[in-house]
């Protein structure tokens, strides 16, 4: 008896094991679809949470702007904000859920040819030119020390040419401190600008 139900049993399970496989595919799908919305959820939450005025962000429909304020209502909070530039500013609410993500685009920058330059190796150009100009402010100082200690050593009578001489190499070392001061602190200005 208990042979001829295993029998049977065995022909079900031989009959509809597409059926128990495929009800199993069904179960897994849900369970991960459920944690994938489970964590999309969090972040999403995580994001409207860290919000505050001042952060660029782009709207589910596509607009960019900077939020101005948050509210809390009985709707939800009600973010306002900040679209355009200079005289071509206006606002807009918007409820804080229709907010798709904090704004992360960078500006493209083009070389010469039209070519895209990429970040890093923009980066590192400015960071090259910075280094040239720190290099020659150096080379600059450590002349100046040895072009002053020489004169000390060399010291002759005739003090009043040598001073002239001497004065006249600090003018010239100290017009071209200037000016690498000012090319650097350009560079730093174009620099917070294109950040």
């Amino acid at each position: 008896m208990f042979s001829s139900m295993l029998l049977e049993s065995t022909g079900f399970f031989q009959q509809y094991w597409i059926v128990f496989v495929l009800l199993a595919l069904i179960i897994v799908l849900y369970i991960v679809s459920a944690v994938r919305r489970k964590k999309y959820n969090e972040q999403n939450q995580q994001m409207l949470n860290d919000l505050k005025p001042g952060v660029k962000v782009k709207t589910y429909s596509g607009i960019y702007g900077k939020i101005v304020s948050i509210k809390e209502t009985t709707d939800g909070k009600v973010v306002l904000l900040e679209l355009g530039e200079g005289s071509k500013t206006s606002y807009m609410s918007v409820d804080a859920n229709a907010i798709f993500g904090v704004d992360q685009k960078e500006d493209v920058v083009y070389d010469k040819d039209g070519n895209i330059i990429e970040k890093d190796s923009k980066d590192k150009e400015v960071k090259e030119e910075k280094d040239k100009a720190v290099a020659e402010l150096e080379k600059l100082e450590e002349s100046e020390k040895e072009a002053s200690a020489t004169t000390v050593l060399n010291e002759e009578p005739k003090k009043s040419s040598k001073k002239s001489t001497k004065k006249a190499k600090k003018e010239t070392n100290s017009k071209k401190q200037e000016e690498l001061k000012t090319q650097k602190e350009s560079e730093e200005k174009t620099e917070k600008t294109e950040n």
